[in-house]
């Protein structure tokens, strides 16, 4: 079974017109609940590219995860017996 879950917040785009400055912001999660993600980017048309933020803290995760424990006042916790 693999850990790894990626899902984006919202689908890409079909099509997108072309001109001065055409950007796609992308959002979403990379989490394995084991490993902590080292690096991370994404590949488009073969070419790689970089992903100028990782490693913020999603609080749905977190509540997904540890659902009896109150996520503001968790900071000093190391692990949570009550999740796998």
């Amino acid at each position: 079974m693999a850990r790894l879950q990626v899902d984006l917040d919202s689908p890409l785009p079909a099509e997108l017109a072309i001109g001065g400055g055409t950007a796609v912001f992308v959002a979403g999660t990379c989490f394995d609940a084991e490993l902590r993600i080292q690096t991370l980017e994404f590949e488009l048309d073969g070419v790689r590219q970089p992903v100028m933020a990782y490693g913020m803290p999603r609080l749905d995760h977190f509540r997904a995860l540890h659902p009896t424990l109150d996520p503001y006042a968790a900071g000093g916790l190391r692990n949570d017996p009550s999740s796998l």
